[in-house]
């Protein structure tokens, strides 16, 4: 989701080839995944990940008051932006990033 928009989105209108690393710290396991960015302002791909980002929202809330922890102002306003983009990534290549033999 595309919250804060501006120099980011601009870059993936211009060039929408991106990387992007993922980590699974519990497995010792990186990555870095290669392809092509598709910015979604309406329609089935953004209603569906408005979805996800209300879910998300809902569970952040719940894991802040079960921890009883509170959330930093910024980061709270932050979370109160309303999306607005969807940023769907065909991805094309994968690569570890841990130097493992897969």
């Amino acid at each position: 989701m595309d919250i804060l928009s501006g120099k980011t989105r601009k870059n993936l209108e211009e060039n929408p080839q991106v990387a992007i690393a993922v980590e699974a710290l519990q497995e010792f396991k990186a990555y870095q995944l290669k392809g092509t960015a598709t910015l979604f302002t309406s329609g089935e791909i953004f209603d569906m990940a408005l979805k996800v980002a209300k879910r998300h929202e809902e569970n952040r809330r719940i894991h802040y008051a079960k921890e009883q922890i509170g959330e930093p102002k910024w980061l709270r306003k932050i979370h109160q932006r309303k999306p607005k983009a969807a940023v769907l990534i065909e991805v094309e290549e994968i690569y570890s990033t841990i130097g493992s033999n897969e």
